[in-house]
């Protein structure tokens, strides 16, 4: 979460990660017809995944077109353990 250190304290991206990540929001994504996940391993091993939805977007400027929708981009904090 490094990429929000300089605007978002350490409680709000605490929060941020406990409402995203939650148990119940993870499966309600997955059941997500329209969601697509694609992994990236290294060695085997998880290095970091992307979310993309397809063709109904939450943003209003977007859902006038016909898109995917890159909705989430994360990578492993080990990447570089597990690139050796």
């Amino acid at each position: 979460m490094d990429t929000f250190r300089d605007t978002c304290t350490d409680e709000e991206i605490e929060q941020f990660v406990a409402d995203c990540f939650s148990t119940g929001e993870v499966y309600k994504e997955l059941q997500d017809e329209n969601d697509f996940y694609f992994i990236a391993f290294i060695n085997n091993v998880a290095a970091g995944y992307i979310r993309m939805k397809e063709a109904q977007s939450d943003v209003t400027e977007i859902k006038k077109y016909s898109s995917i929708e890159l909705k989430r981009m994360l990578q492993s904090g080990n990447i570089s353990r597990a690139a050796k």
